[in-house]
């Protein structure tokens, strides 16, 4: 049997770490005692969220108004340290882009011999909490996806790049396993 998991991670860039210590951090419900033969990972990037529609709002602005690439890159910038963005959501538009991925995936798992994920590994940000949730709503039902601070992207201290507290974070996505979220 082929094992199949999602790793749903903000930046397909993301560190997701190596060895036995990343391993021994996995819920014990999902280690396996041998490895199987083929272990298929899938890796999905949130979908847009309110702070990238800002920032490409602030850019075209700028670069109409100035032509500055530089005085545009700066506005960007300025943009990400907005409060309101604080554990920014997905968009309007990021919802449907879920919404159709949601539908592609399903397609692809009827159209070919590639089996659907058996669990989903995801960070703790609102916004891939929510891409995942909407992306396989099957596995929230059957309590298969698993929330894991190691996941997250670089820290870079912006509102856009913080997360809710874990209790907060359980309101909204009460069926997610957030175990191993830290409390803060």
């Amino acid at each position: 049997a082929v094992r199949t998991d999602v790793l749903t991670c903000y930046s397909t860039g993301a560190a997701v770490g190596t060895g036995k210590d990343r391993l021994s951090r996995l819920p014990t419900k999902l280690k396996t005692p041998t490895f199987p033969e083929h272990r298929i990972v899938y890796l999905v990037r949130h979908a847009e969220a309110e702070h990238n529609v800002e920032e490409k709002r602030v850019v075209k602005a700028e670069m109409q108004a100035t032509g500055d690439k530089d005085a545009a890159e700066s506005a960007r910038k300025s943009t990400l340290k907005n409060p309101d963005f604080f554990a920014a959501q997905l968009s309007s538009a990021g919802f449907n882009q879920v919404l159709e991925r949601q539908r592609s995936f399903s397609q692809f798992f009827r159209g070919t011999h590639y089996p659907p994920p058996e669990v989903v590994y995801v960070s703790p940000l609102e916004r891939t909490l929510q891409t995942a949730s909407l992306l396989f709503p099957q596995h929230i039902e059957e309590k298969r996806i698993f929330a894991f601070e190691f996941l997250r992207e670089k820290r870079t201290g912006l509102p856009c790049d913080e997360r809710m507290r874990a209790d907060m974070i359980k309101l909204g996505f009460p069926k997610i396993d957030l175990s191993d979220v830290f409390a803060v």
